[in-house]
């Protein structure tokens, strides 16, 4: 009887190196997308507005070589996805009761929507981040 390790499988695919469709400029496309506003942020002294607006950003990183139609409607899924998760954590960040639930609905609501439309790898990855982190820093500084 051959006994498995689930252990080393579920780490197997954190060191897996697989091939992917992108093409070789793209890490210097996001990484400039994102760069820009820390950079504008730094240079204006206000780094917080630049950390904010970088997250804004990592949308291009929803970009895939599907055909267009399907690429608009990734990106501006992903787009409205990011505005409504930091819009519901700005109104619901004054308790953290509320904004714990709401973090519940938000996360519902990104998976169920990012499953229906197909969005590929990062999924709802980025907009549960942008929730995640606009509800912490909006209960630190009050």
């Amino acid at each position: 009887m051959k006994v498995d390790h689930p252990v080393r499988n579920r780490f197997q695919y954190l060191i897996e190196i697989k091939k992917t469709e992108r093409k070789w400029h793209f890490p210097f496309l996001a990484a400039l997308c994102i760069g820009i506003p820390l950079l504008l942020g730094w240079f204006s002294g206000k780094p917080n507005y630049g950390s904010l607006s970088s997250l804004g950003a990592l949308t291009i990183l929803y970009f895939t070589t599907a055909p267009i139609s399907q690429r608009m409607i990734h990106l501006a899924v992903c787009a409205f996805g990011i505005i409504f998760s930091f819009t519901i954590s700005l109104f619901f960040s004054f308790n953290i009761y509320t904004a714990a639930l709401s973090f519940g609905i938000v996360s519902f609501l990104s998976h169920f929507i990012t499953s229906y439309f197909k969005i590929p790898p990062p999924g709802n990855f980025f907009s549960l981040c942008w929730l995640q982190w606009q509800v912490r820093f909006s209960l630190i500084w009050k």
